[in-house]
């Protein structure tokens, strides 16, 4: 549920905030505490405070993300995205991550393009355009992307894995070439077979064709023969 930005004008959070420090501090500190509703609260109050900071549209949409209001933290990060250009592609990621978890996987391609534009070498962005293209079946992109992930971060926790992902799809796309290439040829020798079927049919009808023309010139010989004879008599 949205928390009204009016109903912090008064309470415990802003008495607090008195002693305890700038509002965007004190949501970040609850994002860290894993208290996302308590950190939303903070940092929308400290948008009304600085609404040109745009790293507290950052940190608010991951409060969101956090309370699964996919809509409410796609509106804070595309806010903040309008606001500072400071931090597009960080914004893009977290708007790509956010339709990543929608399972909308071609627009979420789409916002990690967007990010990887404004930094090539954000490691994080190709990882993850990397698992959209494997849900949207472009397997070549994807390896493509983890290939790339792995040389900016060779040191990555999940390099096992991905290696042996990008193993099993280079089999199996060796696999699929071999079959294609084997079909082919499986398709060339059935045209092959037709066409020699085909041939000996045209042949055998062109024999029976002359056998038949060679018959019939060989009545009207007889027939003549008769006339000479004086057989028809």
């Amino acid at each position: 549920m949205r928390i009204p930005l009016v109903a912090l004008a008064a309470g415990t959070i802003l008495a607090a905030a008195a002693w305890c420090g700038p509002l965007f501090d004190q949501g970040q500190d609850a994002l860290r505490a894993n208290q996302p509703e308590k950190a939303k609260s903070l940092l929308e109050a400290a948008i009304n405070e600085d609404p040109q900071n745009g790293k507290t549209y950052l940190y608010l949409g991951i409060a969101d993300m956090q309370l699964g209001s996919d809509d409410d933290a796609l509106q804070a990060l595309k806010q903040g995205l309008a606001v500072s250009g400071q931090y597009a592609d960080t914004f893009y990621f977290d708007i790509a991550n956010v339709y990543f978890i929608e399972g909308q996987n071609t627009l979420a391609e789409g916002m990690y393009t967007k990010a990887l534009e404004r930094n090539p070498s954000f490691a994080d962005a190709y990882l993850n355009r990397a698992n959209a293209r494997m849900n949207l079946k472009s397997f070549d992109g994807a390896v493509a992307d983890y290939t790339v992930y792995l040389t900016l971060a060779p040191d990555a926790p999940q390099r096992d894995s991905i290696e042996r992902l990008i193993g099993l799809l280079g089999a199996a796309k060796t696999r699929a070439e071999q079959e294609k290439i084997a079909a082919e040829k499986a398709r060339e020798a059935e045209a092959a077979r037709q066409k020699s079927i085909l041939a000996g049919v045209l042949q055998q009808l062109q024999s029976s064709s002359a056998d038949t023309k060679n018959l019939q010139a060989g009545n009207a010989a007889i027939q003549d023969n008769k006339a000479n004879l004086g057989l028809d008599d």
